[in-house]
């Protein structure tokens, strides 16, 4: 069985075809609660993933649930997508600046599991690696 048109799903440790996918996307959305609650890093053991990191900007998303349950494996390839959705300087610098800004408008954590409101840079990098698991070092 060739795996070329196929998916595969690190939370469940099985291959899933492309016509499934977008289903078996939004069983996980679905059951999100249960399965991560608020939890968006990644779950590695003895050097191995076995929790792909999700992007709390595209779980509260209204894209299809491929995009918003997009399974990041690569540390790199997350912090660059998390990185992008900076456009509001959530992160406290405007990467293509380097600076820090000193003006900040105060806005909704983007998991859709969350409701807390962040009024700062530093509180959106606290509560990214205090309530969902999310850290950048050097960002």
């Amino acid at each position: 069985m060739t795996h070329s048109n196929n998916k595969f799903c690190v939370p469940c440790r099985c291959w899933v075809s492309s016509t499934s996918w977008e289903d078996h996307c939004k069983k996980h959305l679905e059951l999100l609660k249960e399965e991560r609650g608020n939890f968006c890093g990644f779950g590695r053991r003895l050097g191995l993933t076995i929790a792909p990191a999700l992007c709390p900007f595209c779980l509260g998303s209204n894209k299809p649930p491929s995009v918003r349950y997009k399974q990041s494996v690569i540390r790199s390839e997350y912090r660059y997508h998390m990185l992008r959705h900076d456009k509001d300087n959530l992160f406290g610098k405007k990467p293509e600046l380097g600076v820090v800004l000193e003006f900040y408008e105060p806005q909704s954590c983007p998991h859709p599991l969350c409701s807390h409101s962040i009024s700062s840079p530093e509180e959106y990098r606290t509560h990214f690696r205090e309530s969902h698991g999310i850290c950048f070092r050097n960002a």
